[in-house]
C-alpha cells in the first residue's frame, strides 16, 4: 500500500513540475529542465525501490524470527 502511495506522490510531483516547466520555460532551457526532471524522477524511483527491498528483507527476517519463537515455545510446551 505504501509503495502505491509513493508512486502516486511521484506521479503528482512530476505532473506539477511538468506544468511549472511548461509555463515558465521554452527552448533549450525547457529541454534542460525536462532532462533534470527525468533524472530526479529516476533517482526518486530508485530510492523507493531500494527502500522496498530493505523493508521486504526486514519483514522476512521478522517473520522467520516470529516463526522460530513459536516453534520453540510449542516444543517447550510439549516437553512438559
Amino acid at each position: 500500500m505504501l509503495l502505491l502511495q509513493c508512486g502516486t506522490f511521484v506521479t503528482e510531483w512530476r505532473q506539477e513540475e511538468l506544468q511549472r516547466i511548461d509555463e515558465t520555460l521554452t527552448g533549450a532551457e525547457r529541454k534542460a529542465a525536462l532532462c533534470m526532471l527525468l533524472d530526479q524522477e529516476t533517482q526518486l524511483l530508485a530510492s523507493i525501490g531500494r527502500h522496498k527491498l530493505d523493508a521486504d528483507a526486514e519483514n522476512r527476517e521478522k517473520f522467520i524470527q516470529d516463526f522460530l519463537e513459536k516453534v520453540v515455545l510449542n516444543m517447550s510446551c510439549s516437553l512438559t
